[in-house]
């Protein structure tokens, strides 16, 4: 089969812009498919690639921790299956972070549709939390 006649996915992310949460605010998300290093929404089925977020997070209560921690996870809602997290690291003291996540993955569906949750937790290298909380 040529490259042209090749069967493609379209890709969905679902995401919250902009939010509060706790101690964090998270702003400026950007989250997209990479595939090389072109930012895709088609995606040749089978092929491998990659799902990015960028964005800003604050501790506004970072007098609790020295280092706090951030991370990614991306669940499939096609295939109610988690794909995997990213752990961005940890961070320290308080003030706006500019953070940069990536995980790899396959495209298995002519219409994946994945679930991107940004986590943060004043905890020093708390990690992605436990996968049934990623949906």
């Amino acid at each position: 089969m040529r490259r042209d006649e090749e069967e493609v996915g379209q890709i969905s992310i679902i995401s919250s812009i902009n939010i509060i949460v706790g101690d964090f605010e998270i702003t400026d998300v950007d989250i997209y498919a990479q595939l090389g290093n072109q930012r895709v929404t088609e995606i040749p089925i089978g092929e491998q690639f990659e799902i990015h977020a960028d964005y800003f997070i604050t501790n506004k209560k970072s007098g609790l921790a020295f280092t706090w921690s951030t991370s990614m996870t991306v669940w499939d809602l096609r295939g109610e299956k988690p794909i995997g997290s990213d752990n961005f690291g940890l961070h320290p003291g308080g003030g706006r972070k500019d953070a940069h996540d990536a995980i790899n993955l396959i495209m298995e569906h002519e219409m994946a549709l994945y679930r991107v949750k940004i986590w943060a937790n004043q905890a020093q290298g708390a990690g992605a939390p436990p996968e049934n909380s990623w949906r």
